[in-house]
Order: C-alpha cells, then structure tokens, then sequence
C-alpha cells in the first residue's frame, strides 16, 4: 500500500513544485533579457566604433610595416656609426702612428744627439725649432687636418697645434699621463685626447737619444673630422631610408587599403548578422581571397548558414513546443474533468460501501438477535420435549389409575387436575412457539430484504462486488429456508393448538364425567388411549420441531459467519474506497501541477517566437 498524504502535505508539495517551476521561468526570462541587452549593445557599439576601427585600421597597417622598417633603419644607422666610428678612428690611430714615425724617423737622420739649452731644441748643433715648416709639410701632404708635434720632455717644443689666434702652442707641456706611458718606451693611443679645448684622435711615439726617451713625437687629428665623415654617411643613409620608407609606406598603404576594404566588407556582414539579418551574402572579393580575412569570410558566411538553420530549427522547436503545450494543457483539461467524474464516483462508491458496511452491521445484529431466539425457540422445544415425557409417563400412569380407578375415585381425580392444569401450560408453550416461529419469519423476511439490498449494491460496485453478492445470495437462500422451516413450524403450531384444546376440551369434560367414571370407564379409557395416542403425535411433532429447531440454529450459525466476512470485506472496500479518493486527489494536484507547467511552457514558446522575430531569414 502506497504512502498516504494528507491534504495539507499535497497542498504544501504543489505550491513547492509551482514555486519552483516559476523560480526556474523567472531565471530563464532574466538570462534571455541579460542576453538580448547584451547583443544590442554589442551591436550598438560595433555600429558606434565601426568608423573609428575602419579609418584606423589602414593607419595601423601602414604603421605596422613602416615602425618594423624605421626600427630596422635606426638600428642600422646606429650599428653603422659605431661601426664607422670604430674603424675610422682605428684607421685614423694607425695613419697617425705611421705619421708619427716618419716624423721620428726624420728627425733620427740628423746625427748628433738632442739638447735643449733655454728654449731651444738642438741636435747635432743644429736648431730645429727654428724650422716649424718642417713639421707643416707634413700637415700639408695629409688629406686630414692632423696636426704634429715635437717635444722634449713633457715641453713642446715644434708644433703645427695652435689656439684660437693662430699662435703655435709651443712652450706647452703634455699631461704627465701621456708622459708615464711614453718615458717607458711605450706609445700612448687615445681617441678622444683633449688638446686646448679639442678633441683628437692622438698618438704619442717615444724620441729616443742612445736609447734614452728623452721627449715623444705627437701626431693627432680632429675627431670632429672623422664625425663629420660619420654624419655624411649617416645622411646619405637617411636619404636611402626615407626613400624606401615612402616605397614601403605606399606599397603598405595599397596593401592596408585592399586588407581595410575586405573587413569593412566583412564587418557590414557581421554587424547585419548582430542585428538578426541573416539574409545578408557575404561579399564574393571577400570570399575569393586567398588569406586569413578569406578564411574570415568563408568561416562568417559558414556561421551565417549554421545560425539559418539553428534559427529555423529554433523557430520550427518554438512552434511544436506551442502546439505541444497546447496539447498538454487540452489533455490535462481532459484529465482534470475526468479524475473529477472519477473522484465523484469514487466517493459515491465511498459513501456505498460505507452504507453497506452499516447495513452489514445491522444485520450482524438483527443475526445475532435471531440466533439468540432460536436458541430461545431450542430452549423451550426442550421443555416441550420433557414435558411430552411428562404426558406419555402420565399417561402411563393414567392407565394404571384406570385400572385402579374403581379404588381411587379421588387420585383420578387429582390426575384429572394436574393433566388440565399440564395442558393449559402445553398450551402456554405451543403459544410461545407460535409466536417465536412469527418472529423466524419475520427475521427470514428482513434477512431476504437484506440480501436483495447486498445484491443491489455488489451489483453497483461491480467486478469488486462479485464476491458479495455470492455472501447475498447465500443469505437469500437461507432466508428462504428459514421462512419455510418457520412456514412448517407455524403449521405444526397450530395442529399442536387444535391438538390442545380438544385435550383441554377432553379434560374438562373428563372433569364433568369423573362423577359418571364408573358408568363411563370403558369410554374414559378408549379416551384415554386417544390421548395416548395425540401425545405420540405430539412427541413426534415436538423430535420434528426440536430437529427443524436445531437446523435453523445451524443456519444461523452459517449466516453469522458469512456475515462477518461479508463485514470485513465491506470494510476492506470502504478502506480501499478511501485510498482510491486520497490518490484521486493526489492524481487531481499532480493535474493541476501539469496544467501549470502547460500555461508556462506554452509562455515560454510564445516569447521564444516573439524572439525568433528578431532574426530576418
């Protein structure tokens, strides 16, 4: 047996399912908002940046071949000046070292060892600082405005260096730094050596007399001269770049162009698309090229046809889920009605068996009250039984005082006495089970009723009630038989009446005779033998009453037992009658739980064809 609900519970769990079942819409309804505001704005931003991304796109195109370009072109100039700078002032440092050691080697030529005496430089007697001009052709001879010096010591003693007024720097001294390297033997290199504010390139060769360092030949050049050289290369390359930066630039522009004109293609179509135009071609140049925003193309023109068919599918899913709510909700009309008509009858059935179940009852009592007279009726036919033992030994006994009749006029006539006074009580009796044999027919009446109303409603209960109306037509049975065994009883009721009072009538006139006895003994005892003889009858038709007594007592026995189980099945019919209403109006909430679901899902097939308008196929 299933778990039983009460109402309040199955109210409880409806309004739990519909709270959830609405909870669950609710959610759906504000994703679907939270998604359509979403497109919209996408689609209102793709319309509002479209301009800003086309015109800046063939920009950032062109910049994206002519920054990589610029890069290139900075670092090679960068490269190359440090390149240049370091070769030409390598170049330059060796040339100068050369210089210097022809300067060195031409001063070696002059025998005679150097001595400077106030001022002067001499060698093998021979002044040299009176011929600078020996120093300037070298300057001269040189493409590079090098400058040479000739010192002794740390002095400078011929120079072709001179400051801003033009005046040679002789009497000057180089700096003891230049000076420890070459009093060692060692020549001094430095590419950017200060000489009176400039910046040189310079190299200082050891002069040496016998050997000994005794000053240091100098040979130096601008390094403005070899910066000078650098910015010329430096511009001719930045011609070059420019050039090829406007070829690039044009060959970018033409490129960015033709790669601009194919998204803003493509972004017409994607932007029709976000606005649920799904009519819209994909544009054939688009579609012919044979790069990414080609790939682009076919994959947008395959999303436009894949969204067509999911579109269709969607609006194809909206209309059957429609007419399938519709559906559902006609059925679960259908189904309301009917488990109400099935509610109605069940309830019907319900207050049925209840009714039998009380009729039942009442015949189990009114059963019970005709078992208790037939046991009654039993009773008493023992005694009628005794008392019939009674008369015959009285009888005995009256034949015996017959015989002694002659000697005992006043014992016969006590005899006479108590046999009037013992047939007045049979009659008493025989009056008693007449009236108990009235009441059998009664009960046998009201059994009979009792069982046509049993078959009336085992006939309205149906295939449940087949059994039922075996019990009733048993009891109609046995009501029948008890009315006819009541029907005989009666019969012998009333012999056993007549039987009494011509006994009775007999005693009376026994009475008027005794004084006549002995004239009429032969008679009295023909009499007597009569009354012998209605007593055997009366014997016999008490054994029959007494037997009829105790089948009806059985009867009865029988009836009470199909009673009861036909008492106990009523009440396992009106037990089943109310399990059947309490799942009826379980089937009853679970119908109007799927009626709801109906209204919803038909609700939500109506704003899913409201959104399929927005699409256009």
């Amino acid at each position: 047996m299933g778990i039983m609900h009460t109402k309040a519970e199955r109210t409880e769990k409806v309004k739990e399912i519909k709270a959830e079942n609405e909870k669950k819409v609710k959610e759906v309804r504000a994703k679907k908002k939270e998604l359509d505001a979403e497109v919209k704005k996408k689609a209102k931003q793709v319309a509002a940046d479209g301009k800003k991304r086309r015109a800046g796109i063939t920009f950032r195109l062109v910049m994206l071949a002519i920054v990589p370009v610029i890069v290139m072109v900075l670092g090679l100039i960068t490269t190359t000046i440090f390149s240049l700078k370091s070769g030409l002032e390598e170049e330059a440092m060796d040339g100068l070292e050369l210089l210097s050691g022809a300067v060195q080697s031409s001063y070696e030529d002059i025998k005679g060892n150097y001595e400077y005496k106030n001022g002067k430089l001499f060698k093998g007697g021979e002044e040299l600082t009176i011929k600078p001009a020996a120093l300037d052709i070298y300057v001269k001879n040189s493409k590079n405005d090098v400058q040479v010096t000739l010192t002794y010591g740390t002095k400078r003693v011929l120079t072709t260096l001179t400051d801003n007024k033009g005046a040679r720097l002789t009497g000057t001294d180089i700096s003891s730094e230049v000076w420890d390297v070459v009093k060692t033997g060692k020549t001094y290199r430095d590419t950017n050596y200060k000489v009176d504010g400039k910046r040189y390139c310079a190299v200082y060769v050891p002069l040496k007399d016998n050997n000994q360092v005794v000053g240091c030949v100098f040979a130096g050049q601008p390094t403005s001269d070899i910066t000078n050289y650098i910015m010329q290369k430096v511009g001719t390359m930045l011609i070059v770049s420019a050039v090829v930066l406007i070829l690039v630039g044009i060959v970018a522009t033409f490129i960015a162009q033709s790669i601009s004109k194919s998204i803003k293609r493509a972004s017409v179509s994607v932007t029709k698309v976000a606005g649920g135009d799904l009519t819209v071609e994909v544009d054939k140049t688009v579609l012919k090229r044979q790069d990414e925003i080609g790939d682009m193309g076919r994959a947008l023109e395959t999303l436009i046809i894949k969204l067509r068919e999911i579109v269709g599918s969607l609006a194809k899913s909206a209309t059957d889920l429609g007419e399938s709510g519709n559906s559902i909700d006609s059925m679960a009309s259908q189904s309301s009605v009917a488990a109400g008509e099935i509610s109605t009858a069940v309830e019907e059935i319900s207050k049925g068996a209840v009714s039998q179940a009380e009729d039942i009852e009442t015949a189990t009592n009114e059963i019970m009250t005709m078992g208790e007279q037939i046991t009654q009726i039993v009773n008493n036919i023992a005694d009628l039984t005794k008392t019939s033992k009674n008369m015959e030994e009285a009888e005995s006994a009256s034949q015996d005082t017959m015989i002694e009749l002659s000697d005992a006029v006043q014992r016969t006539t006590d005899a006479v006495a108590r046999i009037a006074k013992q047939i007045e009580t049979t009659n008493e009796s025989v009056d008693k089970i007449g009236n108990a044999a009235s009441l059998i027919a009664d009960i046998a009446s009201q059994t009979s009723l009792l069982s046509l109303n049993a078959s009336i409603e085992s006939a309205r209960a149906g295939e449940a009630g087949k059994g039922f109306a075996v019990v009733a037509s048993e009891i109609q049975k046995l009501s029948s038989q008890s009315d006819s065994t009541a029907s005989k009883i009666q019969e012998i009721i009333t012999d056993l009446q007549n039987d009494s009072k011509e006994t009775l009538e007999v005693m009376r006139s026994t009475e008027v005779l005794v004084r006549e006895q002995y004239e009429k003994l032969a008679a009295t005892k023909e009499r007597f033998k009569e009354v012998g003889n209605g007593i055997n009858v009366s014997k016999r038709g008490t054994d029959v009453i007494k037997g009829n007594a105790q089948v009806c007592d059985s009867s009865r026995v029988t009836v009470v037992d199909v009673i009861s189980n036909l008492s106990a099945i009523s009440e396992e019919n009106a037990a089943s009658t109310q399990q059947t209403t309490s799942s009826m109006q379980e089937l009853n909430a679970t119908i109007n739980i799927l009626a709801e679901t109906a209204a919803k899902v038909k609700e939500v097939s109506d704003q899913l064809n409201e959104d399929m308008k927005y699409f256009k196929m």
